[in-house]
């Protein structure tokens, strides 16, 4: 067989000559069992390259899938890997935006709950107040029956006293004056006293109705005057004629008084360190108003004998704030 190869390779067909290639066709039927040997040989070969080609590609393709069956499993390991450091990531981060959402609820609840519970107080105060304000308003109500009845009560005796004699209208007229020192915050028998007796300049003895202590050891004095018959019929007459009549009564009532009053010189008695002035009270408020819009100078008339016209309204402030003086001179002692 290698012969024949040799042969073979040696140099083309077509480049032999005729006689060369007659002899190696004689030289073929003569060795033809050599030939057959060959061919079987070189189908073994062929066979054998064959199943070598076989098994080579067999291997490869086992070795092919080694590789892609481990870079598969590579792939699932990295996956896996990816995957854990995904859910890694993800489970951190998850942490920290609970933690930042529980920052962020925190801020924003915190100030909500300040609120809620400074909301809370004020409706318990608000409650609590209401609570006092009801027993506050419950105590008002009692006393403004208590006072309600009291007023009717004056206002029967108001009535007797309109249609009684001078007397009755003098003692009505001192009871609403000391009501009203009373309402001052003023104490009997130590900032004022009632009726005290006093020696003038011709040693008469006069008893003004109410001498006020002011803390500088001075005298207030202040004399209360009622003339109220002429006022209780202008009240209750229809006919303007004689409303008119009575009106004029009534205010010539106020300005005797007045005279009367100015004569008794009471800023000048000697035992009284007093301002210049005299306090006249006039215990019904329209009683005088009616007077001063009938005589507009009445007031001013008053004040030049010294003489200072006051009614229950005008006469509180003064009288408050004389309160007031007491209570700064305790606080300095």
């Amino acid at each position: 067989a290698e012969d024949i190869q040799r042969h073979l390779l040696s140099e083309p067909v077509q480049a032999r000559p005729v006689s060369q290639l007659y002899r190696f066709r004689r030289f073929a039927k003569r060795n033809k069992t050599a030939f057959a040997a060959a061919g079987a040989v070189l189908a073994t070969l062929v066979t054998g390259l064959s199943v070598s080609t076989w098994m080579f590609f067999k291997e490869k393709d086992a070795r092919q899938r080694a590789v892609a069956a481990e870079e598969s499993q590579r792939l699932e390991r990295q996956k896996a890997e990816n995957e854990n450091l995904a859910n890694k990531i993800l489970e951190e981060k998850s942490n920290k935006f609970t933690e930042q959402n529980k920052e962020n609820m925190k801020n924003i609840l915190t100030p909500l709950q300040d609120k809620i519970q400074l909301f809370e107080k004020k409706v318990e105060d608000t409650h609590k107040e209401s609570i006092d304000y009801h027993a506050a308003l419950r105590q008002q109500i009692l006393g403004l029956r208590e006072m309600n009845a009291q007023m009717s009560k004056e206002t029967i005796n108001l009535t007797k006293a309109l249609k009684g004699d001078s007397k009755m209208q003098g003692n009505w007229g001192e009871l609403v004056l000391e009501r009203v020192l009373e309402k001052s915050g003023l104490e009997k028998d130590r900032e004022y006293y009632v009726q005290q007796s006093h020696t003038n300049d011709d040693g008469n003895r006069v008893y003004p109705d109410v001498v006020i202590n002011l803390p500088d050891g001075k005298k207030m004095i202040v004399d209360s005057k009622v003339s109220l018959t002429a006022y209780e019929k202008y009240s209750n007459e229809d006919d303007e004629e004689l409303k008119n009549s009575y009106l004029k009564e009534h205010t010539n009532s106020i300005k005797r008084h007045v005279e009367q009053l100015g004569e008794k010189n009471y800023q000048d008695l000697y035992e009284i360190e007093s301002p210049d002035f005299v306090l006249l009270f006039i215990p019904i408020e329209t009683a005088f108003a009616i007077a001063l819009n009938e005589d507009s100078t009445l007031y001013n008339k008053a004040f030049e004998k010294n003489i200072v016209i006051v009614t229950p309204s005008t006469l509180l402030a003064p009288l408050r704030t004389i309160d007031s003086m007491w209570a700064n001179q305790k606080q300095q002692e």
